[in-house]
């Protein structure tokens, strides 16, 4: 309608105007209608955001030498721009403009922050592409990111850590990567209810990584001595309309002629890195429906099981003897998951999950493998660093800072600015990997029996939840059940095997919304708690020691919305960590390490689009042993405007 309007428009402007003019006139006014209507698909959204964090450190292991307060205060905007001049292609960029307050007047590094930047299509519903930035998820064995789940986590820390992760734009078990992306989704009848086909290719890692002039805001990158690709291909078919079948191939490879020299240490010598990699996973799946199948909203029932197979084809290259030595490494992991449930009206429904892993210590998937949290200090690390006994999982759970500016040895000994998170999207080699379970990097109240999500090697057991809920939703119970072992026992260094390590997960939670079956109450009021033990114990053999890690977990959260645009919440969370005979670091573990986090605050909507969220609590460590103690007060305003 628009351009019929413009051309119109036009038409009888021309028809006013000589012939002689008639020519360059119409090419004129065609360029500007063309420019018109390529703009007339152009949104702006976005959000300012300004925010106030002060932490106050406190404890025996606070140094009276460093300073004890750190503050994060900062104004920015954050634009989010889609042009679409039609129905078939379109664009996105999100950029960032930050000021922090404490270097406002000497901040003139890195001004604007690109964010996001694609070019997205969808022709005719059924041919969609992504070129540049995208999201995509295949299967849990094949193309997934593993995430921090946490059984009714209270809204006041839901909310933080939600911020942090879209920073990164984590969520969904998403894979963030830059590249091609094509799909392929439509009915072919009378053979396929469903067709899905779908071609990626993206680049993983780079060898060329500038961090030395101060000009980026992110400093700990990826680099690597060869550029790191992916290529997958996914179809996923439907029939009987119930009947699922789905084949996957992905191709992990270093390109070899991108090789530049890197060293790195070994011992005491000292060794060039030459090794490019080339992994290849296929998966295989098949599942049935029985709920789609008979047409019954009510009910839910399917069964559905995953094959997936690795090759890890590693290849490195001896400069002394100038030859290539190629090792092969085999492995399988298998998936089988039943879903029963029934909605028996608003007022009950329960729903069972239940699955059985057994995956090969040799199974390897960096694409599926890489986990997006890596527990670190956040607030007040630059008080006593690299000192474990004062890491708290809150800290790295709920706090993020844009743009740090460091001490010169907080940030690898560059003294630029950085982001301050634990959260990642970048994809881990099998080394990297192997390394972060050697050092025990894996924050044991959060990643103890999954530190690779559901693609972890080396597992065997059972996985289950049961979720009931009555009342409208208004009460919700869960049930979560973990049992696992290593399905290969590990082996010292005279090929001796150890005990097979045990893995175990229980709990439950329950939440209570009063207002979905109180009619006085308008307005949600929330109450939510939930406890979880986790626990990897490996029993004694002979001469070999009991080894155990046990974790408690336990949330209790207040969401009460007493007026339409102003609620009050809290929440408060605890985590005792019990180690027997565990070294980390060449260290010996503090036999009891005990967590607390406590935060209440407001929210206030302003308007629509606008508010204002407040809050002030306190995160707490202590560790048995006399290894000290420590904690840390935290206040957080922040006021958010949309557009």
């Amino acid at each position: 309608m628009l351009r019929r309007i413009i051309t119109l428009i036009g038409v009888v402007f021309i028809a006013t105007i000589s012939a002689e003019e008639k020519t360059d006139k119409l090419d004129k006014i065609q360029r500007t209608l063309d420019n018109i209507i390529s703009k007339a698909g152009i949104s702006f959204d976005g959000v300012f955001r300004s925010q106030y964090t002060p932490s106050t450190m406190s404890g025996s292991l606070a140094a009276d030498t460093n300073r004890r307060t750190e503050s994060n205060e900062y104004t920015s905007v954050d634009f989010d721009i889609k042009a679409r001049p039609n129905e078939m292609v379109g664009a996105r960029v999100q950029f960032r403009m930050h000021e922090n307050w404490q270097n406002f007047f000497s901040d003139v590094a890195n001004p604007i922050f690109t964010r996001w930047l694609s070019i997205d299509g969808n022709v005719k519903n059924m041919l969609q592409f992504n070129v540049g930035d995208f999201r995509e998820q295949l299967t849990p064995l094949t193309l997934y990111t593993p995430e921090i789940e946490i059984l009714n986590e209270p809204f006041v820390f839901a909310r933080q850590r939600k911020l942090a992760e879209e920073e990164l734009f984590i969520g969904n078990n998403d894979r963030v990567v830059q590249g091609i992306n094509l799909k392929f989704e439509a009915e072919i009848a009378p053979i396929f209810n469903e067709f899905h086909l779908n071609i990626i290719g993206s680049r993983l890692r780079n060898i060329q990584t500038s961090i030395d002039n101060g000009s980026k805001v992110t400093s700990l990158l990826q680099e690597s001595p060869f550029s790191k690709y992916f290529l997958a291909g996914n179809l996923d078919v439907t029939f009987l309309k119930g009947v699922n079948l789905g084949v996957t191939d992905v191709f992990i490879f270093d390109q070899k002629n991108s090789y530049r020299i890197d060293t790195k240490k070994v011992g005491d010598s000292i060794t060039r890195d030459t090794t490019a990699q080339r992994m290849n996973i296929m998966s295989f799946r098949g599942g049935v429906d029985i709920d789609n199948m008979i047409e019954n909203e009510d009910l839910t029932l399917s069964l559905k099981g995953e094959l997936a197979s690795s090759k890890d084809d590693s290849t490195s290259y001896d400069p002394d003897a100038d030859e290539l030595n190629s090792t092969d490494i085999v492995g399988n992991a298998i998936n089988v998951t039943a879903d029963v449930g029934y909605k028996f009206s608003e007022m009950f429904g329960l729903q069972l999950t239940g699955s059985f892993i057994m995956n090969d210590e040799k199974f390897r998937n960096d694409l599926a493998q890489s986990p997006s949290f890596y527990g670190d200090r956040i607030l007040n690390n630059e008080n006593r660093l690299f000192n474990d006994d004062m890491y708290n999982t809150f800290d790295a759970l709920y706090h993020s800072v844009f743009k740090f500016c460091p001490l010169a040895n907080t940030n690898r000994w560059k003294k630029a600015p950085f982001m301050k998170t634990s959260y990642w999207r970048s994809i881990q080699t099998q080394d990297e990997l192997a390394y972060l379970t050697k050092k025990g990097c894996f924050d044991d109240a959060l990643q103890l029996v999954y530190p690779f999500g559901p693609a972890t090697a080396n597992r065997v057991g059972i996985d289950a939840k049961l979720k009931v809920s009555a009342l409208k939703n208004g009460i919700v119970a869960d049930i979560v059940l973990v049992s696992l072992k290593q399905k290969t026992a590990e082996v010292d260094t005279n090929n001796n095997p150890f005990p097979k390590v045990e893995y175990s997960q229980i709990g439950g939670g329950l939440k209570v919304d009063i207002s979905k079956f109180l009619a006085p109450i308008k307005y949600p009021l929330e109450i939510s708690g939930s406890f979880v033990g986790s626990g990897a114990k490996t029993p004694e053999d002979g001469s070999i020691k009991n080894t155990e890690i046990k974790s408690n977990f336990i949330n209790l959260g207040l969401y009460y919305k007493f007026w339409k645009r102003t609620a009050v919440m809290f929440g408060y969370q605890n985590i005792t960590n019990n180690y027997t005979n565990i070294i980390r670091y060449g260290v010996t573990a503090p036999e009891k390490v005990t967590l607390a986090n406590w935060s209440i605050g407001a929210e206030w909507s302003i308007s629509d689009g606008a508010s204002v969220v407040g809050s002030i609590g306190k995160m707490s460590r202590e560790n048995s042993n006399d290894r000290g103690d420590v904690a840390q007060t935290v206040g957080d305003i922040s006021l958010s405007v949309k557009f």
